[in-house]
């Protein structure tokens, strides 16, 4: 990382350099480099390509002078390897294939011409560095040639079966179909050939050494290396989480799932309320059940009365299925999930999936409008959430069966993925919404929820360390309305650094009710597009004209202590299952009007800035929230100078005050320097 320049010039007589103190970054993206393998490949070849031919030209400028036949043979060899890379893209793997083969012969031509620059030949011992990192990079490109040619005729088999799943899964089941998981593991070999391939390639661009890279090439070179080693990670990973995928898909023995489909137009910890789950179960790489259920429907089947938690108290004296998503840890709330289901007469589950509106509105724009008998128009990733709604709350299908909608768009969607969606295109929806925490999942089976938690889609509450700071604003909506999706919210975090080490944090949260008079309109113009009636009082309340209310959880660092709040209602609690601190308050916002809630705290820790320390906050995002925006201020005392921070797109102002302010989209983390 490069950094912001040391704010003010620092005392001379310091006991250690600023530049010694680390900072850890946490708010990197979870590794995706397993979906990025071809891409890795272009970036690195393209890199290494004018590395090649210039250094086979500064060998003749050294008195040996190489035939310019072979200086344009190592330049075609990579332009193969490129068109083979962009052939795998593409999906013909066929033509992949071809020009893989055609770089290794080429590269292999190229070593008989150069054999007398071979590293510890027979005949000459000449030992030159200058011939040895020619070498290597003529073997880097031979290397990855033949790992191009290996993933080429493994994804040439393995390309069709996501796509198979889709497709084959519009059909009812039968145990004699071929197992598709088989497929996948008769490939595992070849991965394995192609990842030695690469740990060889690596191996040999370790041994240039960065003063025979040009200065103008020195950049390019590093990230070539560091693309490489990436590259061959991504393939080892694969490997590593071949059990887990293998699992998922029902390889050894079925595996079944409960999906959570939650509505975050009504925020609960994990997402939004739980109106609806899905049944579903894999097997050889099948769907070979899909049932949705009403999550009423199952609650209505549990005779024993649970307490809820306090957050759910105000909203219902008994604790269901439909409020076990209590807990912002997500492994937590989705055990309680799995426990509910069995206690209401459901069977036993694998995994836990939880998904939100904002992921179905997402995967729309992949499958395009969707048609159901029922409606007049098509259904849409822009009006889908608002229709459904509308139709479910009015309970125009009748009281005894309100969401029978669901029973015609459920399948219809389904349908429209199965059948028009590209599984290439579907990767990047899915993956965002896991930064964005759209959807998170749980597995009893431990190599798919440690691979959960590598994809970064495992919701967990971050553990940090004796000396970070943290917070996590947790928001559970009792008021029983849909309001949260007119909602904005602001979180300011203001950090004092005190002379002595002390830090104080003050928390303030604005939140926002957008609810309007043009709000109405859009909701009934949509209304009439669909031949829908008029919205009662009672239904635009329940859509979003009433007012929003929170019980509020501020997770804060273990051993915080309140200083002040105007709020009388704030109180200091401690969470058992999670180990963090939290203040618990309640948000009344009315329609058109906004509501501020302010808190200050100590934290249980003190910086040493002499000569200096690191700050480290760590701030999560409420699972399921759209619209937050995120501002960040450092107010250090007279005397306590800034050395290093991030992130870099932000910036001191006339008094000295750190400021950074965005949207606040996935987890965070903000790191600086300080000292006296």
């Amino acid at each position: 990382m490069i950094f912001r320049d040391i704010v003010k010039k620092p005392a001379q007589d310091k006991k250690r350099d600023p530049k010694e103190i680390s900072l850890v970054f946490k708010d990197k993206q979870p590794d995706r480099q397993t979906q990025r393998i071809t891409g890795l490949i272009f970036i690195f070849v393209t890199a290494c390509l004018a590395l090649l031919i210039i250094n086979l030209i500064n060998m003749g400028n050294t008195g040996l002078a190489l035939k310019k036949s072979i200086t344009d043979a190592a330049s075609t060899g990579f332009e193969t390897i490129l068109k083979g890379g962009n052939a795998i893209a593409a999906s013909d793997f066929e033509k992949a294939k071809d020009l893989f083969a055609q770089a290794q012969e080429i590269f292999a031509g190229i070593q008989n011409d150069t054999w007398f620059i071979a590293p510890k030949t027979q005949m000459f011992k000449m030992n030159d560095p200058v011939f040895d990192a020619a070498n290597a990079l003529i073997l880097t490109g031979r290397y990855i040639a033949q790992a191009g040619g290996i993933f080429a005729q493994a994804a040439s088999r393995l390309h069709v079966i996501p796509r198979s799943f889709l497709i084959e899964n519009q059909k009812a089941y039968d145990a004699s179909m071929p197992s598709l998981t088989a497929k996948i593991k008769e490939q595992l070999p070849l991965f394995e050939k192609a990842a030695d391939s690469l740990m060889k390639a690596n191996e040999q661009i370790k041994k240039i050494p960065d003063s025979f890279v040009p200065a103008k090439l020195k950049e390019r070179f590093n990230f070539a290396k560091e693309a490489l080693a990436s590259l061959s990670e991504a393939i080892t990973g694969l490997k590593a989480d071949m059990p887990a995928i293998l699992a998922l898909l029902g390889d050894k023995e079925p595996h079944s799932y409960l999906i959570l489909l939650q509505n975050n137009a009504e925020l609960r910890p994990t997402g939004g309320f739980i109106g609806n789950f899905i049944l579903a179960e894999t097997n050889d790489g099948y769907l070979v059940k899909n049932r949705i259920s009403d999550i009423y429907s199952a609650d209505h089947q549990l005779q024993e009365v649970l307490p809820p938690p306090d957050e759910i108290l105000p909203a219902n004296t008994r604790w269901f299925m439909r409020d076990s998503n209590y807990s912002a840890h997500f492994p937590l709330s989705a055990q309680k999930a799995a426990w509910f289901l069995e206690k209401e007469g459901g069977p036993g589950v694998d995994t836990v999936i939880a998904v939100d509106l904002s992921v179905v509105g997402d995967i729309l724009n992949l499958t395009g409008p969707i048609k159901i008998p029922e409606l007049s128009q098509p259904l849409t990733s822009g009006n889908f959430a608002t229709v459904l709604s509308y139709i479910v709350e009015s309970k125009m299908s009748g009281r005894e069966d309100p969401k029978a909608i669901l029973k015609s768009f459920v399948p219809a969607f389904q349908k429209a993925v199965f059948g028009h969606v590209d599984p290439v295109s579907l990767m990047p929806v899915l993956q965002s919404a896991a930064e964005s925490k759209h959807i998170m999942a749980y597995s009893k089976n431990e190599d798919v929820q440690a691979f959960f938690e590598k994809q970064g889609m495992a919701g967990l509450m971050a553990k940090t360390g004796p000396r970070e700071d943290y917070l996590n604003v947790v928001h559970t909506s009792i008021s029983g309305n849909k309001s949260d999706a007119y909602v904005s919210e602001t979180i300011a975090h203001d950090t004092y650094l005190r002379s002595d080490g002390r830090v104080t944090d003050e928390v303030t949260i604005t939140r926002i009710h957008e609810w309007d008079d043009s709000a109405q309109r859009r909701l009934s113009s949509l209304a009439q597009t669909f031949g829908l009636p008029d919205a009662s009082p009672k239904l635009l309340k329940i859509l979003g004209q009433e007012a929003n209310l929170q019980a509020l959880r501020i997770y804060v660092p273990a051993g915080s202590t309140l200083e002040n709040s105007p709020y009388n209602d704030v109180k200091l609690k401690f969470d058992e299952e999670t180990g963090k601190t939290y203040f618990s308050a309640k948000m009344y916002t009315a329609p058109g009007r906004m509501k501020e809630l302010k808190i200050r705290y100590l934290l249980p820790f003190r910086l040493n800035l002499d000569p200096v320390d690191k700050y480290l906050l760590t701030v999560q995002k409420q699972a399921g929230q759209e619209n937050i925006t995120i501002k960040k201020r450092i107010l250090p005392d007279s005397g306590v100078l800034n050395y290093k921070y991030f992130p870099q797109n932000s910036a001191f102002d006339a008094d000295g005050v750190w400021k950074f302010e965005g949207p606040l989209t996935r987890d965070m983390t903000f790191s600086s320097v300080w000292g006296k």
